[in-house]
């Protein structure tokens, strides 16, 4: 027999273990029947080898002894692990005990302590163990007893079963909805705490009742249960109802099917919808006010994406949407042009506005200028901006009669330029010929000298008065020259066709 490891067995232990080397025990009688009356010995030279994975351990965790089990277990030679710390190669599960709390359970402990926890290997993989510990006396001190042994495989299925039902419920409870499990007579087998807190009421107590009776819907089903139709068809379904609170829901029913593919129950999905209703009509009132302004708006507006070439540059671009005023201005129906390209449309169309239009759509911002469509032979007032990258929109106004208005006003102050010169001239060759009458008959005493004087002077006054009254219209052309462009021929920016 080989000499006890790792130091001679204490004789003050009398021979008594603990519950915690049962196993040991139990493997030391099989390997040496009868041997009872040597068991101290036996025990220390049999650690060594015994089934289960053996550690001492001191006060600070340090490992003092591990038998050939545990370093085989775990990956490393005989002899690597005394000298390891215990945190090494084991790891607390969650919810388990860590090693300072083992020590200050055994403390308080008479017996031994059962914990789980996993074992790391020297290729850093892991495995469960189910360890039992405590104290045992060796060379003369007090130390912690470990053995540890592989978790059976139906309570590792049972942890992950628990497991996988508390991630269930956690994830469950975090979702909005309220979520409830029916049997086929629509009592509640199962609920989150989304409906509970509903009508006020704790989870158990609305386990095995009928939903009417804990939403508070009198004492029977509704007509039109969602749930029922589930049951009933083995169909999913989703449906949007109005409670007489007046707050909307959205309610969803899945079937649930047993093993043979009978329908067994239904998973109702309850999601409170009131405020996405709110918006989803404050939406449709905003389309419908949208839709309103663009059909009776007097502008054409005219919506459109651009086309690029190879390179990136703008070179033509699509009609996506107009509205009645466009085809009014243009007298093209929508249904010509939309989805027609700009040069489809017009073969003759300006390189100049597809680069100006490309740009904002490209480019974002705004641009705003006057043009003359040759096709349409109109001039229009043009305002386009982007609201979102690749298109453009553009609203027109025709301005074409105030163009030809600016023509004729035009010739109008043109004409009225050469009057007021002509006026200036007039007034000079009036009154150089009266001087001449005027000198002759001072000159000569004529029967009629007095009369003729008396007319000339006459004359002079309404010269005078033409001098006045040109002067104030020169005022006049002057202000308006100034204030309203009236002098200007055509202050109109404009786009004509390319060359």
């Amino acid at each position: 027999m080989s000499e006890p490891y790792p130091g001679k067995y204490d004789k003050e232990h009398n021979g008594e273990y603990r519950e915690l080397f049962d196993p040991v025990l139990e493997f030391i009688k099989e390997k040496y029947p009868g041997a009872e009356s040597d068991l101290p010995g036996l025990v220390c030279s049999s650690l060594l080898d015994c089934p289960g994975e053996l550690y001492w351990v001191n006060d600070t965790g340090k490992i003092l002894f591990a038998n050939n089990t545990a370093c085989s277990k775990l990956g490393y030679k005989p002899g690597d692990l005394p000298g390891k710390n215990l945190g090494e190669i084991e790891e607390a599960k969650e919810g388990s005990l860590s090693f300072d709390d083992l020590r200050s359970g055994l403390k308080d402990s008479t017996g031994t302590l059962i914990y789980d926890s996993r074992h790391k290997r020297a290729d850093n993989t892991f495995y469960d163990v189910q360890s039992e510990a405590g104290f045992i006396s060796y060379n003369g001190m007090s130390v912690i007893g470990i053995c540890s042994r592989p978790v059976p495989e139906e309570k590792k299925d049972d942890a992950v079963l628990a497991d996988y039902e508390n991630e269930k419920t956690a994830i469950i409870n975090a979702v909005h909805e309220n979520v409830i499990y029916y049997d086929t007579d629509l009592s509640v087998r199962w609920i989150n705490d989304k409906p509970a807190a509903t009508p006020g009421k704790k989870l158990e107590d609305l386990i095995g009742k009928k939903c009417y009776s804990f939403w508070g819907l009198g004492e029977d089903f509704c007509d039109e249960c969602t749930i029922k139709k589930v049951i009933k068809t083995g169909t999913s379904i989703t449906e949007e109802k109005q409670k007489s609170s007046g707050r909307w829901v959205e309610i969803s029913g899945y079937p649930v099917f047993n093993s043979s593919g009978k329908v067994k129950g239904a998973v109702e999905s309850i999601l409170d919808i009131t405020e996405r209703k709110k918006t989803e009509d404050a939406l449709k009132e905003s389309e419908r006010q949208y839709l309103e302004l663009f059909t009776t708006m007097t502008n054409a507006f005219a919506y459109h994406e651009v086309i690029t070439d190879g390179n990136g540059n703008p070179s033509d671009f699509r009609y996506l949407r107009v509205n009645p005023a466009f085809e009014k201005m243009t007298g093209i129906k929508s249904s010509e042009i939309i989805g027609k390209r700009y040069l489809e449309y017009f073969p003759g169309g300006r390189k100049t506005i597809i680069e100006r239009f490309g740009n904002i759509a490209l480019n974002g911002g705004d641009d705003s200028f006057v043009d003359y469509n040759p096709a349409l032979n109109q001039y229009h007032s043009i305002y386009i901006y982007s609201p979102k990258r690749g298109t453009f929109a553009a609203i027109y106004s025709d301005i074409t009669d105030l163009v030809k208005l600016k023509k004729e006003q035009k010739v109008s102050l043109e004409q009225i330029n050469r009057n007021f010169e002509d006026l200036a001239i007039l007034n000079d060759e009036i009154r150089n010929p009266l001087q001449v009458i005027k000198g002759y008959v001072l000159l000569e005493d004529f029967a009629y000298s007095k009369e003729i004087l008396a007319q000339i002077d006459t004359i002079d006054k309404l010269v005078n008065r033409l001098d006045k009254r040109w002067l104030e219209s020169n005022k006049i052309r002057e202000f308006l020259k100034k204030h309203y462009d009236f002098d200007q021929p055509d202050n109109i920016p404009i786009q004509y066709p390319d060359k």
